[in-house]
């Protein structure tokens, strides 16, 4: 699988989102005109916040990945504590290609919508890693840009069963039905 990003239509993240929190977060950053709102709270477990980008070459700067996040999964859950860090699961290519969203979220402080594949190295051996992601730039009451990102593989369990992991957990608004019941 070659590293790749094909940016998709932002309309999508409204219309046709690949998971509720895409959509729900899309919908807080456009109705608050991407300042901090409390909506984040509600997908604190899904959403990974990252410093806003200084310069294309240089990826942001994990701040906080929430414990159900795809990052997470990928990463592990000692990302904080260890030497777990995104650049070394990511072949050179992925890196410079993810780091390009963010640089274009940040730079145009508009949201990014697209969809990311490669190959992560990981202690059980290459995995190969797809996913929708949506970025959007968030600024505090300070006038502090950071980033807020959701990921979402097109095929949860799947991506589950690949990384030796339960992909998500049953309260998580990601897995829940995009249909109500009946």
């Amino acid at each position: 699988m070659a590293s790749s990003v094909e940016e998709i239509p932002i309309s999508h993240a409204e219309l046709a989102p690949l998971s509720p929190a895409e959509g729900q977060l899309f919908r807080a950053w456009r109705n608050n005109r991407g300042m901090l709102c409390d909506e984040l709270v509600t997908f604190a477990d899904d959403i990974v916040m990252l410093e806003n980008c200084r310069d294309r070459q240089t990826p942001p700067k994990l701040l906080v990945i929430g414990q159900d996040s795809l990052c997470a999964r990928v990463l592990g859950t000692n990302w904080q504590n260890g030497t777990a860090k995104s650049t070394g699961k990511m072949p050179v290519t992925a890196q410079s290609l993810v780091s390009e969203g963010y640089w274009r979220a940040a730079n145009a402080n508009e949201p990014v919508l697209d969809y990311v594949t490669f190959v992560a190295g990981r202690e059980i051996g290459d995995v190969a890693i797809e996913y929708q992601r949506l970025i959007l730039p968030f600024t505090n009451r300070l006038g502090i840009r950071f980033m807020v990102t959701v990921s979402t593989p097109p095929d949860p369990n799947a991506l589950g069963r690949k990384l030796g992991l339960r992909y998500r957990n049953g309260n998580s608004p990601q897995t829940r039905s995009r249909h109500a019941p009946d």
